[in-house]
C-alpha cells in the first residue's frame, strides 16, 4: 500500500508573515534589554559603593595620619622641655660643684693666724699675706698655699721664720723666693717673700 504524504501550505500572505514574526521578536527583545539594563544598573550601584568605601577608607587614613602628626609634635614638644629640663639641670649641677669647690677650699683661717702669730719671731714684720691656687701654677695640683711678703731685721731672723713654718703642721713645702736688703738710718732691713703650701686638713 502506497503512503500518501501531506504537505502543509501556508497560505497566509508574506507581510503578516513577517509581522507576527517581528511581534515574536519584540518580547525578546524588551527582556535582553531589562536584563542588560538590570546588570548595568547592578554594576553601577556596585561601583559606587566600593568608592564611597574606598573614599571612607581615605578619610580613616588621613585621619590616623593628622593624628599621628599631632602626637609627633606634642611628642617634638615633650622632648624639647625635657631638654630644657635637663640642661637647667647641668647647670644647677655646675653652680653645685662650683659652690662645693669654693666650701672645700676656704682656709680655716683662725687656726692659720694663730699658728702665724706664735712662730713668727720678733723683729721680723709681715706686710702682706696672700692666698693663692695650687691648680693655677706651672706645675697645677690641688690645694691652696700662702704668700708672705714682709721684713726682717737680719737674715738670721728670716731664715728662724723659714725653719719654723717648714716645722709647722700648718704648712710644707716652703719657699724663699726673694731676699732683698735695704738700709734705712743706717741700719739694715732685709724685704722678703715667702711661699708656703696649706696643709689640706686645714682646707674645708
Amino acid at each position: 500500500m502506497a503512503k500518501i504524504t501531506i504537505e502543509r501550505i501556508n497560505l497566509l500572505p508574506e507581510d503578516i508573515r513577517r509581522a507576527r514574526g517581528k511581534a515574536r521578536l519584540k518580547p525578546m527583545l524588551i527582556f535582553f534589554t531589562a536584563v542588560y539594563i538590570f546588570i548595568c544598573g547592578f554594576i553601577y550601584i556596585y561601583q559606587k559603593m566600593e568608592i564611597r568605601d574606598k573614599v571612607k577608607k581615605a578619610g580613616n587614613i588621613k585621619n590616623e595620619i593628622g593624628a599621628t602628626v599631632e602626637q609627633g609634635s606634642r611628642y617634638q614638644q615633650i622632648m624639647e622641655q625635657i631638654n630644657i629640663t635637663e640642661k637647667k639641670e647641668e647647670e644647677i649641677n655646675k653652680r653645685l660643684q662650683s659652690v662645693d669647690v669654693i666650701m672645700k677650699k676656704q682656709v680655716k683661717w683662725s687656726g692659720i693666724l694663730k699658728e702665724i702669730t706664735n712662730i713668727i719671731p720678733d723683729n721680723v714684720w709681715l706686710t702682706s699675706l696672700a692666698v693663692y691656687d695650687l691648680s693655677k701654677e706651672k706645675k697645677p695640683k690641688e690645694g691652696r698655699g700662702l704668700k708672705f711678703t714682709g721684713t726682717a731685721l737680719s737674715n738670721k731672723l728670716l731664715a728662724r721664720f723659714i725653719a719654723s713654718l717648714e716645722n709647722s703642721l700648718q704648712f710644707h713645702n716652703v719657699h724663699l723666693q726673694y731676699s732683698q736688703k735695704r738700709e734705712v738710718d743706717s741700719k739694715g732691713f732685709y724685704d722678703f717673700e715667702i711661699t708656703a703650701e696649706l696643709i689640706y686638713s686645714n682646707i674645708k
